[in-house]
C-alpha cells in the first residue's frame, strides 16, 4: 500500500510540473535550407540544342558495315554526370547478335552545363542472316 501511494504521488506530481512547465507537449521546429540534387542530361542533332534527339534513322545497312551519328550532350542538371548507354527492347531480338552500337562517351564526365560531341557506331555483323530490319532503344544514363 505504501509503494502504491508513493507511486501515485510522484505521479501526481509529475502531472502538475508538467503542466506547470509544459513538459507534456514536445516541439521543436527546425529550420533548413538544402540543395536539390538534379540529375539531367539533353540531347540533340545539333550543338545548339534546338530540338532534342528522339529518334535515330540509320538508313539502309549492308552486312559487314559501320555508319556513325554524331551528336550533342549536355549536363543540363546541377552536378557533375558519369555517362553510361545501355541497349534494350531489340526487335527481333536476334538482331542483338548480329548488330553492336558503341559510343565514344562511355564513363566520361559531363560537368554542369558542358555540352560535348558524341559520336554512335552502329556495326552490323557480315555474318548477319534473315533479319531485313530492326529496331532497338538507346538508353543513355547520366549518374552523380
Amino acid at each position: 500500500m505504501k509503494l502504491k501511494t508513493i507511486w501515485l504521488a510522484s505521479l501526481l506530481l509529475f502531472y502538475f510540473v508538467g503542466l506547470a512547465t509544459g513538459m507534456f507537449l514536445a516541439r521543436k521546429v527546425i529550420t533548413n535550407t538544402a540543395t536539390i540534387k538534379t540529375v539531367g542530361v539533353g540531347i540533340s542533332p545539333n550543338p545548339d540544342f534546338t530540338v532534342s534527339l528522339t529518334q535515330i534513322d540509320w538508313g539502309v545497312l549492308e552486312p559487314g558495315m559501320s555508319k556513325n551519328y554524331t551528336a550533342y550532350m549536355k549536363n543540363t542538371g546541377n552536378v557533375p554526370l558519369t555517362l553510361n548507354m545501355t541497349i534494350e527492347g531489340w526487335n527481333p531480338a536476334e538482331a542483338a547478335q548480329y548488330i553492336t552500337l558503341v559510343w565514344d562517351a562511355e564513363g566520361k564526365t559531363l560537368n554542369v552545363s558542358e555540352v560535348i560531341q558524341v559520336t554512335f557506331t552502329l556495326t552490323v555483323s557480315a555474318n548477319i542472316s534473315g533479319i531485313t530490319s530492326f529496331s532497338f532503344q538507346i538508353v543513355i544514363v547520366g549518374s552523380g
